[in-house]
């Protein structure tokens, strides 16, 4: 099933980063810079967790983001903004994990190129 993506216009919205809607996958221009391949096959990676959650993801996914939030008041993970350090939706169950946005050094070689290419995306 396709996806769609929306470039929010330059400057607004800033601090989005990036989301996906079911199909619809909504980013701020600054975020993709330098990293488009990786971030749209993360937000698709969401789409298929979509997929196969249905109607349940999107309030599983804020209930994840809220408690990875709250356990990071407690014990902050340097590197993650903090919906995302602990929410397993975002770094475990999904083909590409935050983690790979989160470390800065994206991944390369012929496994990153496959795994790009299974979106439908070529590597930079």
């Amino acid at each position: 099933m396709p996806a769609y993506l929306y470039r929010l216009p330059a400057g607004r919205l800033q601090g989005l980063g990036a989301i996906a809607l079911g199909h619809a996958i909504v980013v701020e221009p600054a975020f993709l810079r330098g990293r488009e391949a990786w971030v749209l096959a993360h937000e698709l990676s969401h789409a298929r967790q979509h997929d196969f959650l249905g109607p349940f993801y999107l309030a599983l996914h804020g209930v994840l983001q809220l408690t990875s939030v709250l356990i990071c008041l407690v014990r902050p993970l340097r590197g993650y903004p903090p919906q995302h350090a602990y929410n397993p939706l975002e770094r475990a169950f999904l083909c590409v994990p935050f983690d790979v946005l989160a470390k800065g050094v994206l991944p390369t070689g012929p496994r990153a190129r496959e795994l790009l290419a299974a979106f439908g995306l070529a590597a930079p």
